[in-house]
């Protein structure tokens, strides 16, 4: 049976000075006057440019925080795992405004994601939006606010789905830089892939495509009627997803296939919905097939 109570157990791995900080850090954590005219002394000193961030790294930050990268918080990991307790790397930059700094706290976040994918010490990945984008960007996503041209767009490299699918390719990201892309046979990209150029870290993103979306009045699901739709979309020669809520989607080249499709579905029409959607389109891997 597990016991909480033994506190010599539970801070075996503290030594004396460790736990004396820690207890002298929390006391003046729980005074309210106390903590925030600390906080204020901080922030003067800070503006003053004066040299106290010795004295937060030896105190607050050591006790909270690992470290400042990946590799100098590694120790720190490493101790903690000999107990089996693991560790949650989060970036905590935020508050920024430059794109530069932005795309900084992308790049590191994408790297500790990649490295909680190889520890088995580290179950899971946390991130804080605020150090990805403004605070004034993320009020107004809130409150669905109409987005300049400028806030819509992410760093990253954009490719079409047929695009993803193919070996070689040449692109240049939305911020200039020109990327060449080589794989070898039965390699693809998907969407939210990152692509490590040495220096910086590229965000993949699929653009949306237009598609057609068949779904199934009263939930009409027979397997003969389902036949009967893949028969026509199979036809044509396009992919296939089948979705959570049944309906199959497959992609268009333009608005007109729509009454195209109704009426190649004329037998079966009455039994269906037609509608046209803009999306990412990802099809089941055993459905998909060459597009003419």
């Amino acid at each position: 049976m597990m016991q909480f109570n033994n506190l010599e157990v539970a801070f075996s791995d503290k030594s004396n000075s460790d736990l004396n900080r820690a207890h002298l850090l929390f006391k003046t954590i729980s005074s309210p006057v106390l903590s925030k005219l600390l906080t204020s002394v901080v922030k003067i000193c800070l503006w003053l440019k004066l040299p106290i961030t010795p004295i937060i790294k030896a105190t607050v930050f050591k006790h909270f925080c690992g470290g400042t990268t990946i590799k100098n918080s590694q120790k720190v990991m490493d101790k903690l795992w000999e107990s089996h307790i693991g560790t949650i790397l989060d970036y905590s930059a935020e508050g920024k405004k430059s794109e530069e700094d932005f795309n900084h706290v992308m790049e590191e976040t994408i790297r500790t994601i990649l490295k909680s994918k190889k520890e088995e010490s580290i179950p899971f990945s946390v991130f804080k939006f605020t150090g990805l984008c403004s605070f004034s960007l993320l009020e107004k996503m809130s409150s669905d606010s109409v987005l300049t041209k400028k806030e819509e767009v992410e760093k990253g490299l954009f490719l079409s789905r047929i695009e993803l699918e193919k070996l070689h390719t040449r692109k240049i990201t939305n911020d200039g830089l020109e990327v060449g892309l080589s794989f070898e046979s039965g390699v693809k990209l998907h969407d939210g892939d990152i692509l490590d150029a040495g220096s910086v870290l590229i965000l993949v993103k699929q653009t949306p495509e237009k598609i057609i979306r068949v779904r199934f009045k009263n939930d009409d699901f027979s397997s003969n009627l389902s036949v009967l739709v893949g028969h026509v979309i199979g036809n044509r020669h396009r992919p296939i997803s089948i979705n959570d809520d049944h309906s199959i989607s497959f992609p268009i080249h333009d608005d007109s296939e729509l009454e195209l499709f109704h009426k190649l579905f004329q037998d079966t029409d009455e039994h269906l919905i037609l509608d046209i959607e803009e999306t990412i389109f990802v099809p089941n891997e055993t459905m998909n097939v060459h597009e003419h």
